[in-house]
């Protein structure tokens, strides 16, 4: 987790609602007991808005950071983006065989990137589509020969 770090201070952000448009956003030195109140300059029309409705160290998310960990949340994210990637790169393997009756071109970092070597193939796609299925039999064959 990344720390806020202000004047060489640790702080916290604090969100307050001025309306029902705008949010007030305070960053506050951490300190032991209650919040210091943030000097009035005139800059806004009052000096208080109302009850806080969010502190940055009252989340779960900042519980499980401060462990050294990912809250479930961001884990849950994480996998959902995976299975999204995942799900359009076997969407348009499908698509660009059916539109022009070839295969796709690799990704680039799996023809680019050292290391980048791992494919996920597209499940039963021997299935629903046969002559992809050849097609990638063939092109893998012709690729162990050039080794």
């Amino acid at each position: 987790m990344t720390r806020i770090v202000i004047a060489g201070q640790d702080a916290e952000l604090e969100i307050t609602q001025v309306s029902t448009n705008t949010a007030r956003l305070t960053f506050r030195a951490v300190q032991p007991g209650p919040a210091q109140a943030v000097p009035y300059t005139g800059a806004l029309d009052k000096e208080s808005f109302g009850p806080t409705i969010a502190r940055g160290t009252d989340t779960d998310a900042f519980k499980w950071y401060t462990q050294g960990k990912l809250p479930p949340a961001r884990i849950h994210l994480r996998a959902q983006r995976r299975a999204v990637k995942l799900f359009l790169a076997h969407f348009h393997e499908v698509l660009y065989w059916t539109y022009y009756e070839t295969l796709p071109p690799n990704p680039y970092v799996l023809d680019h990137v050292p290391g980048h070597v791992h494919r996920l193939e597209n499940p039963n796609v021997n299935l629903l589509l046969p002559q992809l299925y050849e097609a990638k039999l063939r092109a893998q064959h012709e690729r162990s020969r050039k080794v």
